[in-house]
């Protein structure tokens, strides 16, 4: 889930300001003294994090896109603010994105410490919460085509036999929140640039690769740029990259084909074709096999593609536009740049899967997504909040958020993307957001704390010799409590981490921070950080945890845990770990659509049955009450991904949550289109409602399985048919 991973603005900012570069001057030790009600808990106006990313002894906190003087927040007012106001506070330091606010009211703005200061002293801003992004967790990475299973394949059917309406989601704006996405792969473009006959150049009746062609001069001959070829495909899996192949006779379910116009050998695009070239490259087809008998006989033809399903891309700083002569998407990164950056191919392949599994593919192919006639605008620059405001300008009625993060958080849904997020469902503009995968893996702990020190038990698996960096977060509801936390290690005495102070310096050359807040709802949490310095070393081994709550009744509490050997798995554990309330901080929002991952089939790599929901799969209930899941979808569906090598074309096997959030999107983007009359409220509702409740579902309860199994058949009122659907293997 960049699932992998949002709610999300508060503690981001905290997350990415750990990383101090080697080098930085150790601060001087804090004291460890008791509790003693030095202030008072209350709502947090001004977030610590921003003051925090201010230190002038980080200029790497925030890594590279964060290394401008100037920081994005999130000003929320108190009541509404004129325009003079807004210049005063310019004036100021405060420089304001834009004088309009956000949806819900708010103001984007970018701010140093003057800035800040003047935020600080301002009586009428309620609250300033930072507006940057941080790596979220990216699930693991397998079915080839789940839409039977969701009833799509059903639901178009019958539609289509009512009144012939092609049941694909045209018409509605899907937008999605994610990493970078591969705008080239052949399952992104419609097939509307022309239909084509082919010429049986052979005379065998049927097309041959390599051998017949299109006359596209219209000479009466076929030459040699005039040949299809076939795109080479190959699919990722675990074991890294495989093979491409290019063997057998054409498949209409599966194979692209192309023209080689310059006689390369492989099939090109991107920059150096215009803006107005079809698919942005060289002429690609599918084959439109009519009669489906798995071949292309000379009767049937090719159909040419054209238009991208992507109509913009990018975000608040910088846009790519379908159409745009100037910065249009042909002048999107192609694959060798996200290869230049090793961390940047498995985050493109991750919003790529996230968007085929929404609109990949055509009418014939095996793998295709489940709405493959909306188009699709995807943020990946900028902040949260700002993201989600330019995703909502771009004219999205659905929205799908990838990022799950569970640490440096807020977990109760009152923080300022959360907030958005439920303006945004008041005007009718629905988001779908994955649960997470964090059920199974050991990161959270459910803990009641007496008054004084608490020891919270963890444990470390072998990979932790690697871990430069922990971070963990703890919420509670009981008003106006406060905690402390201690940390020791080897090397390192049973040592207090300040939560006023900035960074602490401990032995051995490891930082600390902690970072309490009190959100709007009342809810107290407290982050910390330990990191090598530089993250230049491993971290000291043998970790123990100890919070201290002030003077009062039990209080209790929940904890998540994260490291950086793995961030779904990671290697520090806590020992008594609980998988309740395990749903991921942007899942929280009240307006959110939260889905959990059940196996789409049976699978030689994965225990979990057919039909059965996933252990990871991140469930309720929620830290201040409620399910935490609405729906479950199936997920571990082949979606497209960057191509292997330079002309081919990339699968992968795409699972966890955020495998099955993007179908969830893709169902609502086929319900907005089958009932177009219906309020936000009520496509909720049919979703809900016509959810499939079988055995599993029944079993796992609400806060594992919500209302069922997504199935837009059911929701549409389109009669199920007879008979039991049949028990799918893992195509790779």
């Amino acid at each position: 889930m960049r699932i992998p991973a949002t709610t999300l603005i508060l503690f981001a900012a905290a997350a990415a300001a750990a990383t101090l570069s080697a080098g930085t001057a150790p601060a001087a030790p804090r004291s460890t003294s008791r509790l003693s009600g030095e202030h008072q808990v209350r709502a947090t106006r001004v977030h610590h994090a921003i003051r925090l990313a201010l230190d002038p002894r980080g200029a790497d906190l925030l890594g590279p896109a964060r290394r401008e003087p100037l920081l994005p927040v999130v000003v929320r007012f108190a009541a509404s603010v004129t325009a003079a106001r807004l210049a005063a506070l310019e004036a100021e330091g405060v420089a304001l994105t834009s004088s309009s606010p956000t949806a819900s009211g708010a103001y984007l703005a970018r701010v140093d410490t003057r800035g800040l200061d003047a935020l600080e002293a301002a009586a009428d801003v309620e609250r300033v919460s930072p507006d940057w992004s941080a790596a979220a967790p990216t699930p693991p990475a397998t079915l080839e085509n789940v839409l039977p299973i969701v009833g799509a394949i059903d639901a178009a059917a019958a539609i289509r036999a009512q009144d012939g309406t092609e049941l694909d989601g045209k018409g509605v704006v899907l937008g999605h929140y994610d990493y970078d996405v591969f705008v080239f792969h052949p399952a992104l473009f419609r097939a509307d640039a022309g239909a084509y006959a082919f010429t049986d150049v052979d005379r065998d009746g049927a097309l041959t690769l390599d051998v017949d062609g299109v006359d596209m001069d219209g000479d009466g001959f076929i030459q040699p740029a005039e040949v299809l070829r076939r795109i080479g495909e190959g699919t990722l899996d675990a074991t890294g990259k495989p093979g491409v192949s290019k063997q057998g006779a054409p498949n209409p379910s599966r194979d692209y084909v192309y023209l080689d116009t310059n006689g390369n050998g492989v099939r090109d695009y991107g920059k150096a074709f215009a803006e107005t070239t079809p698919a942005y490259g060289e002429p690609i087809f599918v084959l439109d096999d009519v009669d489906g008998d798995g071949r292309l006989v000379a009767t049937e033809k090719l159909l040419r593609l054209g238009t991208s399903k992507v109509r913009a891309i990018g975000g608040p700083e910088k846009t790519w536009v379908r159409g745009d002569r100037s910065e249009g998407l042909g002048q999107y990164p192609s694959r060798a740049v996200f290869e230049e950056t090793p961390e940047r191919a498995p985050a493109a392949n991750h919003g790529t899967a996230s968007v085929g599994l929404m609109v990949g593919g055509h009418t014939g192919s095996a793998r295709r997504g489940i709405a493959q006639g909306a188009e699709v605008v995807l943020a990946h620059t900028g902040g949260w909040v700002a993201s989600l405001q330019w995703l909502l300008d771009q004219g999205a009625t659905v929205l799908s958020w990838a990022d799950a993060p569970y640490t440096f958080v807020s977990m109760d849904g009152s923080d300022e993307l959360a907030r958005l997020m439920d303006a945004a469902r008041a005007r009718g503009v629905l988001t779908v957001v994955a649960t997470g995968n964090l059920a199974d893996k050991n990161k959270h702990v459910a803990v009641t704390l007496t008054p004084g020190p608490n020891r919270v038990p963890l444990s470390e698996l072998g990979t932790f010799a690697s871990a430069t960096e922990v971070k963990a977060s703890f919420f509670h509801t009981v008003p106006g409590r406060k905690l402390k936390v201690r940390v020791r290690a080897d090397g390192i005495p049973w040592s207090e981490i300040s939560r006023t102070e900035g960074i602490t310096s401990l032995p051995g050359g490891v930082l600390a921070y902690a970072i309490e807040n009190v959100t709007p709802r009342g809810t107290y949490e407290l982050d910390f950080l330990v990191q090598s310095e530089g993250r230049a070393k491993p971290l000291p081994r043998n970790w123990e945890l100890e919070l201290e709550a002030d003077p009062g009744p039990p209080i209790p509490a929940h904890g998540y845990l994260r490291d950086d050997t793995g961030i779904w798995t990671g290697s520090l554990l806590f020992t008594n770990a609980s998988p309740e309330t395990t749903v991921s901080g942007t899942a929280t929002a009240d307006s959110a659509i939260k889905v959990g991952a059940f196996a789409s089939g049976d699978s030689e790599t994965s225990s979990t049955p057919a039909g059965a929901v996933h252990g990871y799969s991140s469930r309720g209930p929620l830290l201040r009450g409620g399910d935490g899941v609405d729906v479950v979808a199936p997920t571990s569906s082949v979606a497209p991904a960057l191509p292997f090598d330079d002309g081919t074309m990339g699968w992968q096997v795409f699972g966890g949550t955020s495998g099955s959030g993007p179908l969830v999107a893709g169902g609502l983007a086929l319900l907005r289109q089958g009932l177009p009359d219906a309020s936000a409220d009520e496509l909720v509702a049919r979703l809900r409602a016509g959810a499939a409740k079988d055995d599993v579902v029944r079993r796992a309860g609400v806060t594992v399985a919500g209302q069922g199994k997504l199935d837009v058949r059911g929701s549409l009122g389109v009669p199920v048919p007879s008979g039991r659907p049949p028990v799918v293997r893992l195509v790779v």
